[in-house]
């Protein structure tokens, strides 16, 4: 029996995750090994996350809904402090990938490649869902 060192194994997609960067660095939460700040919700599908999102980040998020916006030129209407308009989006669950068995969060794309070459969907997907999975 030849035993596997960690890493030599073919990385596969584990779930779905969505990656809220707030820049702030936790000491003792565990992250994804590519990423330093933030937190990274994971669940079976991504409104499972974003669900865990709102919950956590409640007071945040109506604070930030609460400032007052301007209309900008492609008619949505946006915080003008565009930290704050990133960390807006980012509660609302727009950087949206995947976790795999490798302690990474990878975006749908790079998740799709890594699905298709570990045979886990259709060579076919392109842009992986977590409904291509399960």
């Amino acid at each position: 029996m030849t035993l596997l060192k960690r890493g030599d194994e073919q990385e596969r997609v584990i779930c779905a995750a969505v990656w809220v960067d707030d820049g702030k660095v936790r000491e003792g939460l565990y992250l994804p090994t590519n990423i330093s700040s933030g937190v990274v919700f994971s669940g079976w599908r991504h409104h499972n996350c974003i669900g865990q999102i709102k919950l956590v980040f409640e007071k945040e998020r109506r604070e930030l809904e609460s400032l007052p916006k301007v209309k900008c030129e492609d008619g949505f209407e946006r915080v003008p402090d565009s930290a704050a308009q990133d960390l807006l989006e980012a509660l609302h669950g727009n950087n949206q990938g995947f976790l795999t068995s490798r302690g990474r969060f990878v975006g749908r794309e790079e998740a799709a490649k890594i699905a298709v070459a570990a045979g886990q969907v259709d060579p076919s997907v392109d842009w992986l869902m977590s409904e291509h999975l399960y």
